[in-house]
């Protein structure tokens, strides 16, 4: 029978935390040509910012925004900045509930980010015994699957859940 490795709190939410320092936002946070591309399609600046939050969400920590989820002020004013919006913009995003969900398919799809399916998981768990069967400290494999994950593109929501 498997061994289980009790999460502590602190993993439960600082890993899939967003971040909250100027220099992890900046690490984590910065668009490129191609991202501002991508941002440029949405028609309102309240549509871009919010496409641009998502994609830096997905990207790191790795999930999507939930609904009525507050981020950090310097996050928001970093991502804001970079696309040429004012923050207070986001109160208009996703009145329409479609919106959000709209722009996370078609985040994923031109970004290449995958939902925690099936065929996935059995994969991720392959990864993962194969990583965890050298490690004396069990503690550390939670940050080595996150790691994992964000590098594969996976949607860590279906993770969290």
């Amino acid at each position: 029978m498997a061994a289980r490795i009790p999460m502590i709190a602190w993993h439960r939410t600082a890993l899939p935390a967003l971040p909250d320092s100027e220099a992890a936002v900046v690490a984590h946070h910065s668009l490129d040509a191609v991202d501002l591309a991508a941002i440029a399609t949405a028609r309102t600046p309240a549509t871009r910012l919010g496409y641009a939050l998502q994609l830096c969400c997905l990207r790191y920590p790795g999930s999507h925004l939930g609904a009525g989820e507050l981020m950090p002020a310097i996050m928001l004013d970093h991502i804001a900045e970079q696309i040429g919006a004012a923050t207070s913009v986001i109160a208009g995003f996703a009145k329409r509930i479609p919106t959000r969900y709209d722009q996370l398919a078609a985040i994923k799809a031109c970004f290449g980010f995958r939902d925690l399916s099936r065929p996935l998981r059995g994969d991720l768990m392959a990864w993962l015994t194969g990583v965890a069967m050298p490690v004396i400290d069990g503690r550390v494999l939670p940050d080595r699957l996150l790691a994992e994950m964000r590098a594969g593109r996976i949607d860590l929501a279906c993770y969290a859940a």
